[in-house]
């Protein structure tokens, strides 16, 4: 059945996006405020046996919170199949861990709440500090949107001669992804400390960027503190004056009065926070997305599937790990070529418009063993940058040794250029007296062949590349 998508207030343009998108329905619902300030809830639109997707941002979330998670039980009560959040902005993330005695880790008891009233969540670029992934606090299912992608799209289409600028070397990743992306210079500025109130801001080899416009980029904006001081150091470099980006324009009263003070050009942001700024649209990935994660939920779980895992130490940066994993015909590539365990036969790779790089997405195999045809479909079931992915087999499979299975890999970053790999796969004997048999040996022994060629490679790569630099 078509799901039904609900915005909150002032997440409509959002919603109708989404809904146009996957060709949902717009739901409709009413919510107001009895005397005493409690939330009134109800649904008028049919939900009974369909999927519920609420779309709200939580910026200034304690206004938002209430009525959201009675949005979401009234959806349960009158027959929802699911109920799912798309919050382009996840607020309660920088309280992680306790800073002084009686202290609450507030993103852990949010993640609880909303864990219990939703089984999915997409969201974008989470503001994480010692949390890895959304996986250590939320429970439920998780899609984390990168924006760098729609970021770098629109500085390629709007800035002349673009310089991305980083505050410090910690923003050096995330400068330099949306950088590479579309091919530009990015630097980082430095700064000399001489004493309290003696601070110097530099950048190397500055009079090479004269001609360049500086692009400043931050997840959140606030209080525009951080990036006010960035604009402030370009500018005592002698550079012009920088184009000003966020992913979250969560402004402070006055913050962005003083952001266009303190010399910034110009002031965009995406629209993850509705704001009078917004120049950067989302909705494509986020569309995407969503669709993958409800296609997901049509897959049939594995019942009495075997697993094996290998993990490697790789000698890169996660987000190169990733680049390198994501692209499935490279991570498969064992497969288009023969090799005893293939007895001399080889599968091929069809992929759909994502290419195997969105939840949602299908990827075709298709071969020939022993003179035998073969085929199965995959679907990609969770993608979480630059952190892990899943892909699992949907429909029947026509293979000889193995059935249906689900493969994937996650990252963790043990340094700036150093990455553990783990490569896993839970899996079924193919069917029939061939897959019975097969079941004893082969089955096994086919899997972990796929899955150690697949993290060797991934691995033998980077060692090469790190010999030849």
């Amino acid at each position: 059945m078509i799901p039904v998508l609900l915005a909150m207030p002032g997440n409509e343009r959002m919603a109708d996006a989404l809904a146009a998108g996957m060709g949902a329905e717009r739901g409709h619902f009413e919510i107001r405020h009895f005397p005493d300030g409690e939330s009134y809830v109800r649904i008028e639109s049919e939900v009974v046996g369909r999927e519920v997707v609420i779309v709200c941002s939580l910026d200034r979330p304690d206004e938002k919170l209430v009525p959201l998670l009675l949005l979401s039980g009234a959806a349960r009560e009158n027959g929802a199949t699911g109920v799912g959040l798309v919050a382009p902005y996840l607020a309660y993330m920088r309280q992680d861990r306790r800073f002084k005695p009686g202290e609450v880790t507030s993103v852990k008891l949010v993640a609880k709440w909303i864990g219990a009233q939703f089984d999915w969540l997409v969201t974008v670029d989470p503001h994480l500090h010692r949390i890895k992934n959304l996986a250590e606090v939320y429970a439920i299912p998780s899609c984390v949107v990168p924006a760098a992608g729609a970021i770098a799209e629109w500085i390629r289409d709007n800035v002349r001669q673009p310089l991305l600028v980083g505050p410090d070397e910690e923003s050096l990743q995330w400068v330099a992804d949306v950088a590479g992306r579309i091919n530009v210079p990015h630097v980082v500025l430095t700064k000399t400390r001489r004493g309290d109130r003696d601070v110097s801001v530099s950048v190397r080899q500055v009079e090479r960027w004269r001609g360049h416009t500086p692009v400043l980029v931050d997840d959140i904006v606030s209080t525009a503190r951080t990036m006010i001081e960035t604009v402030r150091g370009v500018l005592e470099c002698g550079l012009a004056n920088p184009v000003c980006i966020a992913v979250h324009a969560v402004f402070a009263p006055g913050a962005l009065e003083e952001l266009r003070e303190a010399g910034a050009a110009q002031v965009v942001s995406s629209d993850a926070v509705e704001h009078l700024t917004n120049a950067i649209s989302l909705a494509e990935p986020l569309t995407g997305a969503v669709s993958g994660i409800l296609g997901a939920r049509r897959v049939t779980p594995l019942a009495g599937a075997r697993h094996y895992e290998k993990e490697v130490d790789i000698p890169a940066a996660a987000g190169a790990l990733f680049d390198h994993v994501d692209d499935h015909a490279r991570l498969a590539g064992h497969m288009e070529e023969s090799s005893a365990l293939m007895m001399g036969g080889r599968m091929t790779y069809q992929f759909d418009a994502a290419q195997g790089r969105a939840p949602g997405s299908v990827i075709r195999v298709a071969g020939r063993v022993l003179g035998l045809e073969l085929s199965v479909e995959e679907v990609v079931t969770v993608r979480e940058v630059p952190r892990r992915k899943t892909w699992q087999t949907r429909g029947a499979t026509r293979l000889l040794v193995i059935g249906a299975y689900r493969m994937g890999f996650e990252i963790d970053a043990v340094g700036r250029d150093a990455s553990k790999l783990r490569v896993f796969i839970d899996y079924t004997p193919a069917a029939g007296l061939m897959g019975r048999i097969a079941g004893i040996l082969l089955t096994p022994l086919y899997a972990r062949w796929c899955v150690r060629r697949m993290a060797e490679d991934a691995r033998r790569r980077f060692v090469d590349q790190r010999r030849q630099a």
